[in-house]
């Protein structure tokens, strides 16, 4: 299982966030690789705890598009992850 993962701003309480040493609030962006019967790729979206949001794509290319699209975002909610078809984990 191949991981990449990112920190990137919120603005949406995802119980908790990563305080920042610079005061903003951050959350974990990941890109999985594996074998899983819901796809072989998951892009997911945590907080501290177990408040998240994931998709699931069977193409590698997909995911990957996916997973930029989110990190490109300027702050993330769960309303734009939403619109990137993104759903509560």
């Amino acid at each position: 299982m191949n991981i990449i993962k990112v920190l990137k701003s919120t603005t949406d309480d995802w119980h908790p966030n990563i305080k920042g040493s610079d005061g903003k609030e951050y959350i974990t962006v990941s890109f999985y690789t594996t074998k899983n019967p819901k796809g072989h790729y998951l892009v997911c979206v945590w907080g501290l705890d177990d408040c998240g949001m994931e998709l699931w794509l069977p193409e590698y290319e997909q995911a990957l598009k996916v997973f930029l699209e989110v990190c490109k975002l300027p702050s993330l909610t769960f309303k734009n992850l939403s619109s990137l078809g993104l759903t509560t984990a």
